[in-house]
Order: C-alpha cells, then structure tokens, then sequence
C-alpha cells in the first residue's frame, strides 16, 4: 500500500460511469491506482491490501466479474473466480476466506446458491453451502463467528426464513435464529452488546410494527 490513506469509491456517477477508484486521504484521485471496470456492485478489502470487486463487464461480453486487485489496482492473476448471476455484497472474514452473496446459482462451476464462500486462493469452499432460494444483500459476521446475512428470500437449507438468518460458521442454518421480517433486509449491524440492528424495506418485524430499522 501507499503511505496514505485509500479509499475505494463505488457506484454509479452523473457522468454514466461507475467502476472502482481510490481516493487519498484528502478526497484527491489516487494516481498510482488504476482499474478499468464497469457498474462495481461492491468491494471489501483484505487484511493484506488487496481489494475484492465484483463489477459488470463494461463491454457487456463478459457478464458479471469478480476480481482481486493489488494496491496498483493491477488485477491478482492467481485469483480465478467465475460468477454465474450478480454479487451484491462481499465480507472477507479475519481468517481470509471471502463470504459471497448476491443473486447467482454457480461460483466457479460449483453450485453454490446465493450465499457462497471462498478460500483465500479463490477456490469454492466445499463445506460451506447454506442452499439460499433467493437474493442475498447484506453479510455481517459476529465475534463468535457465526455469520448474518439478509435480503429477499424465504428458504435457507429448505427451512422456512423471512429475508433475515443466521448459520454457524460450517454454513449449517442456527435453529435459534428465526425472526420474521415483513419485507427485504437490506443492512445488519452487530452492535458490541451482541444485540443487532437491521435495516430494510420492511414495515414490521415478527408483527411488532418498525418501519425501516429495527433492533
């Protein structure tokens, strides 16, 4: 990394482009780092520096992509991961292994469904298939490991759940983790208490009214 600060900035710009830059510390564009994507969907960085991405190809060929990137914004050439459908968020936990989740049915050619985990090199954990039925949005990891993860689906492992769960760190569904919200979960926070902050497009969460947010 360089000696100061980086940013990584995403999203879509009045100027029709939206792809991964990084910022110094003072909101300057960082000319040392360069990478040409398209529509970045989203971005977490290692321990190490380097930046996962998922991003559209920007000549429409390629479909959705996702990369890791060095501080030169460089692409990893040893990190090969094919996407079946979008990614729409990315948690890389403490022990290096990358958390996936989005709407997509393949990672790499492995069946993995809307909730997916990597190694560090890349590849499919293969103990790691929670089987989600629909889209994944938001992933949040709490300190005893066991991993949140919310969006818009109804099933996990074949279990009934409303857009909110929660699996052990195998992927293996938690039994005690069931709350109902009314509509999408679009954000979790893991509070220090342990207690958890949701946030969404739901009007009411196990039939007690909250609009929005939610503890």
């Amino acid at each position: 990394m360089t000696p100061f600060l980086r940013s990584l900035a995403i999203g879509a710009s009045a100027l029709w482009m939206a792809a991964a830059t990084a910022l110094a510390a003072n909101g300057d564009v960082d000319t040392t780092f360069t990478f040409a994507g398209n529509n970045t969907r989203c971005i977490a960085v290692q321990p190490d520096g380097l930046a996962v991405v998922a991003y559209d190809d920007s000549n429409g060929a390629g479909g959705r992509k996702l990369v890791r990137l060095k501080a030169n914004g460089t692409q990893d050439p040893y990190f090969n991961v094919t996407v079946s459908g979008g990614i729409h968020c990315i948690l890389v936990q403490g022990d290096g292994k990358i958390l996936l989740g989005g709407g997509f049915s393949e990672i790499s050619g492995v069946r993995r469904h809307n909730l997916a985990r990597l190694l560090p090199d890349g590849s499919v954990d293969p103990t790691f298939d929670p089987n989600v039925d629909y889209r994944v949005s938001v992933i949040a990891v709490q300190p005893d490991g066991r991993i949140l993860f919310g969006g818009n689906f109804y099933k996990v492992a074949g279990q009934a759940r409303n857009n909110i769960a929660r699996v052990h760190a195998d992927g293996t569904l938690d039994p005690t983790f069931a709350p109902i919200l009314g509509n999408e979960c679009s954000a979790i926070h893991v509070l220090a208490d342990g207690r958890i902050l949701v946030g969404g497009f739901f009007n009411d969460v196990n039939n007690i009214p909250r609009r929005g947010v939610a503890r």
